[in-house]
């Protein structure tokens, strides 16, 4: 997990320190950033207002595809659901407190952040929750997290192989629902990567990906 520097006290500070990481992987838990920058700097979520609500929620969220009875029926969820002493549904975040602000903010972040296991959480969330905030979605920004995805991959280190075959997964999972053939291509060989060497040839004759969902499709035969 990447430590937060101590010069860093607001906001801004934190997002140019998340610009400028290299694009290797970088396991920063950006709620868990803003966490303890909230501790370091009680005024800082005040001072930002709105952005710092967006950012919370954009680390916050959980992904949690194929399982869109979640309370939002979307492919990210909550990361916390509790009933208030008025007997009230609580959510964290809450999905109420985003708008077509947030979803503009978001878009901006994935365009400028280098990191693309970052890269991809903004663009997914965009390409999710676009019609949601009251948007619409565009083909760029789910092309963007594709693209991030399967550019973080090599860089996971093996000890967080299950990231890796996560976001391999995704990548085909967005692929597809947007059917486009050459990004499943990239998708299906991120896959294969992922294959201890000794079952690969047996992964391509069964025309099957293993170690994945079985309701993530392979698009056509699993040749290689």
């Amino acid at each position: 997990m990447v430590n937060l520097p101590e010069h860093i006290q607001t906001l801004s500070d934190l997002l140019v320190f998340v610009d400028d990481l290299d694009e290797e992987f970088q396991p920063l838990d950006l709620y868990t950033a803003l966490g303890t920058l909230g501790a370091r700097r009680p005024d800082a979520a005040t001072e930002s207002g709105h952005a710092w609500y967006d950012e919370a929620a954009a680390g916050s969220m959980m992904h949690l595809e194929g399982e869109r009875n979640n309370a939002w029926g979307l492919d990210y969820g909550p990361l916390m659901e509790a009933q208030s002493p008025a007997g009230e549904v609580v959510r964290l975040p809450d999905l109420a407190r985003l708008d077509s602000q947030t979803l503009q903010y978001w878009r901006e972040r994935s365009k400028v952040v280098k990191t693309p296991t970052i890269k991809a959480r903004y663009s997914d969330l965009a390409w999710v929750f676009a019609e949601t905030l009251g948007g619409k979605q565009e083909i760029g920004d789910v092309r963007q997290a594709i693209e991030a995805y399967i550019a973080a991959v090599p860089s996971i280190p093996k000890e967080s192989e299950v990231t890796a075959v996560e976001y391999a997964r995704r990548a085909m999972t967005l692929s597809i629902s947007i059917n486009d053939t050459a990004l499943q291509g990239k998708a299906k060989d991120t896959m294969f990567s992922l294959a201890h060497p000794w079952i690969r040839e047996g992964l391509r004759e069964l025309g099957c990906w293993a170690p994945f969902s079985p309701t993530t499709p392979m698009p056509g035969p699993c040749t290689g």
